[in-house]
């Protein structure tokens, strides 16, 4: 399958990336840096700015699905509207792989959008983390008491700059989804307890809803969140839904 690829060496993007090659399917990894992009089987670097329509039209053209694991957020430059920048991203890759003549896309969006009862978000429980406020690895107490173990691995990756601006408005790209039914989409939520380290080469698939371990959220590894994704590429089994993937102890 032909993949064009949005955030190929982000955290999930470089897990997608390295399971679809090992699967040999043909992958555009797009970046706004294509040194960045590793040498595998199967992958050719594209240098593209999402924030260019016209860039991503052209990225995009000839491929069979977008993946998009597009964040403005991790690393904002100084003055960054990252809200602006996500959802003027979000927009573009939606109307960029319509116009590019491509009829999937596969968006990784944001935990937060899933839902812990009807109409109430787990991003609404949590709002300091949606505006902003909270940096690096330093989560709410009343959060990470309730993640898995392996959550605490995120403390030896995260700089302590990185912001989560990003947060709010991955989930509120759900919204561009959720009555489109012009095109074939697939809006991919990661369990609240994303985190990296060891890989178990399994998972379970979710709904909409928060997954829970217990009276803990439930985790999975970022090798296992790229399963998933890949997974859905070939199996198209969520067409027009909102899901997750999780592990459970």
């Amino acid at each position: 399958m032909r993949i064009a690829l949005v955030g190929a060496t982000g955290f999930i993007g470089s897990k997608v990336l390295t399971e679809a090659s090992r699967r040999k399917h043909t992958v555009t990894a797009i970046t706004r840096n294509s040194d960045n992009v590793p040498r595998l089987p199967g992958v050719t670097a594209c240098q593209a700015d999402i924030q260019s329509r016209s860039q991503a039209v052209s990225a995009f053209k000839d491929h069979d699905i977008v993946v998009s694991c597009f964040n403005a957020g991790h690393h904002p430059s100084p003055g960054q509207n990252v809200y602006k920048d996500t959802i003027n991203g979000v927009v573009n890759i939606i109307k960029a792989t319509k116009a590019a003549g491509v009829n999937r896309l596969l968006f990784v969006g944001g935990a937060g959008a899933l839902y812990i009862e009807p109409g109430v978000q787990l991003i609404d429980i949590f709002p300091g983390i949606g505006d902003g406020e909270v940096s690096g690895h330093e989560w709410p107490e009343d959060l990470s008491s309730m993640m898995p173990p392996e959550f605490a691995l995120w403390d030896e990756i995260m700089p302590d700059e990185t912001r989560h601006e990003h947060i709010q408005p991955l989930v509120h790209a759900l919204m561009f989804f959720e009555h489109d039914r012009t095109y074939d989409w697939s809006f991919f939520s990661p369990p609240a307890g994303l985190h990296p380290g060891a890989p178990r080469g399994s998972y379970q698939v979710g709904t909409n809803q928060v997954p829970m371990d217990g009276s803990s959220y439930a985790g999975l590894s970022l090798d296992d969140a790229a399963l998933a994704i890949v997974d859905e590429v070939e199996a198209k089994a969520h067409n027009h839904e909102h899901w997750t993937a999780f592990l459970s102890s």
